[in-house]
């Protein structure tokens, strides 16, 4: 049955290269060992041996017990042979520890690399917490903000039920005149539909009413045009421009006023035009006429002298039509 190796516990073929322990006689891998061509040959030319880790530590620990135990320095039990061995294990010992203080080198790299990037760290923390406090300045400041907007839209609420209120009672009553106009337009349509008194006639009578009709005057000529003038000028001063137009209906002729009405009673000697009143039809009319029976006057009429005009020698009196 083939030897196994302790170390990998594969079995020791012919054609795999092995050492053996001088001490303990057992086989090895060279490579389990860390022993590769060179150093076989380096030892063959020594003429070296090997001994395993095992039997080398207990060699070690016999050499330490018996110094400790007596003062006189017996030599050592590991043959003068040994110490080459203990040379190239010392070596590769050291060239673990060069490997371990290259390891140790690049760790203390990365050691002052983290420490850099532990002093940007802090930096960029720094600033964090200082643009963290000033959001939350701004946000308190919105905040106080979003409450004053939020104050100002309850008002605004409020003012927009109360113009909603207003707007419902401005529609009522939109609806209520509506219902009126309608009712008082169709009431004007009967009234015009009517047979009684079309409303056309009432406004042709109102338009009539205001006429100044001069009885027994001639013909209307540019000298009669400006008597009847003075005599609207006498009753009342700036009247006279008044005039629009003078025509002949029938055998009367018809003076049209811009504006104004003629009262009744012997109020004519002040101010009996009434100049602010603005009329709504366009042609206010007025009547004017002449009697020759002054004392068949009515309480409605006006007198003036004949000293004063004359036409046709008669009276002149002023009076309101009784159109309506």
């Amino acid at each position: 049955m083939p030897k196994t190796c302790p170390m990998c516990s594969k079995p020791l073929l012919d054609k795999d290269v092995s050492l053996s322990c001088n001490f303990c006689r057992t086989s090895f891998h060279a490579s389990c060992v860390d022993y590769t061509p060179s150093d076989i040959e380096f030892m063959k030319d020594n003429s070296g041996t090997f001994t395993c880790a095992k039997c080398l530590t207990r060699s070690n620990l016999r050499s330490y017990s018996t110094a400790s135990n007596t003062s006189e320095q017996f030599p050592s039990t590991v043959s003068p042979q040994d110490e080459p061995m203990s040379v190239r294990h010392f070596s590769q010992l050291m060239t673990k520890m060069s490997a371990m203080a290259d390891s140790l080198a690049s760790i203390t790299v990365h050691q002052r690399d983290l420490s850099a990037d532990i002093v940007e760290i802090k930096t960029t923390q720094s600033k964090l917490v200082d643009e963290i406090f000033g959001c939350r300045a701004l946000l308190e400041e919105h905040s106080t903000t979003l409450t004053e907007h939020r104050v100002k839209i309850d008002q605004h609420n409020d003012t927009l039920q109360l113009l909603e209120t207003q707007h419902n009672a401005l529609s009522t009553e939109m609806t209520s005149l509506g219902s009126e106009i309608n009712s008082i337009q169709e009431m004007i349509h009967f009234n015009s539909s009517s047979d009684i008194v079309p409303s056309s006639e009432i406004i042709e009578r109102v338009k009539r009413s205001y006429n100044i009709v001069v009885r027994g005057a001639s013909d209307i000529d540019s000298s009669r045009s400006t008597e009847i003038s003075k005599i609207i000028a006498h009753i009342d001063p700036g009247a006279e421009k008044q005039i629009v137009d003078m025509v002949r209906l029938w055998s009367e002729p018809i003076i049209s006023l811009k504006r104004g009405r003629l009262p009744s009673g012997p109020s004519y000697v002040s101010n009996i035009f009434d100049k602010s009143n603005s009329l709504v039809f366009p042609i206010p009319l007025w009547k004017m006429s002449t009697c020759d029976e002054p004392q068949k006057l009515s309480s409605s009429c006006m007198e003036i002298s004949p000293s004063h005009f004359a036409i046709n020698h008669s009276h002149v009196r002023i009076q309101q039509d009784g159109a309506i």
